[in-house]
């Protein structure tokens, strides 16, 4: 269980918050939300809002750290990933990002922190670092955070960022096709050898997706 981060009192903010927590509650989809329980999503509560209608209701306020680290804080879904939309990515740091990535457990907070992740490329370095993270979740943060910004990168961070890959990540369909987009970029980018070394390797396991991403590599 996630420990409680207590913040200093901000009239202001409890305000936006309360408006926030408002338009989610009348916005609740109740069979959505019980089949994300029923597949396993962790989260304290779930009130089954469509993406689409979370980042309406995100558009309404300007991007705002503070804000965004208080709503990420809170054990509700929505809060969660509205949090992502008002964040400031410039914001982020090699410090600060174990906020959010403490907070990572599940696959949609691990996609949805992605998009956020990659508008601040100036973190790559960390990002790959945290393809180690023994967190499953967190890795498939960044396997889709990297993924999105592949054609950014340097042959030197493609290279390091494939020989960081967990193999047993291919067990999982959203890391598998996070890991082939990543193998892919590379291929574009005329760096065959080291996809072609990595899908050798892949292609002895037997794990869900391995087949998967060979064939996509034609392996």
């Amino acid at each position: 269980m996630e420990s409680k981060k207590y913040f200093a009192v901000n009239e202001t903010l409890n305000k936006e918050i309360s408006q926030i927590k408002n338009k989610i509650m009348l916005s609740m989809n109740g069979i959505c939300a019980e089949k994300m329980q029923n597949s396993g999503f962790n989260y304290g509560k779930n009130f089954g809002v469509s993406w689409d209608r979370l980042c309406e209701i995100a558009s309404a306020y300007e991007q705002n750290w503070d804000l965004a680290i208080r709503l990420w804080n809170i054990d509700i879904r929505e809060t969660k990933l509205i949090a992502t939309k008002i964040c400031s990515p410039e914001m982020l740091n090699e410090k600060n990002i174990y906020e959010w990535i403490s907070g990572i457990n599940n696959s949609e907070l691990a996609e949805i922190t992605s998009i956020l992740f990659a508008k601040n490329i100036t973190l790559t370095k960390k990002y790959i670092e945290l393809l180690h993270d023994t967190n499953f979740y967190i890795r498939l943060s960044m396997l889709h955070t990297l993924s999105k910004i592949g054609m950014n990168l340097n042959e030197k961070e493609i290279e390091e960022i494939i020989k960081s890959i967990n193999i047993s990540d291919t067990d999982n369909i959203s890391a598998a096709r996070a890991i082939e987009s990543i193998l892919l970029t590379a291929d574009i980018k005329g760096q065959k050898e080291i996809t072609t070394e990595f899908t050798k390797i892949l292609s002895q396991t037997k794990t869900a997706y391995s087949e998967y991403i060979c064939k996509s590599l034609n392996y």
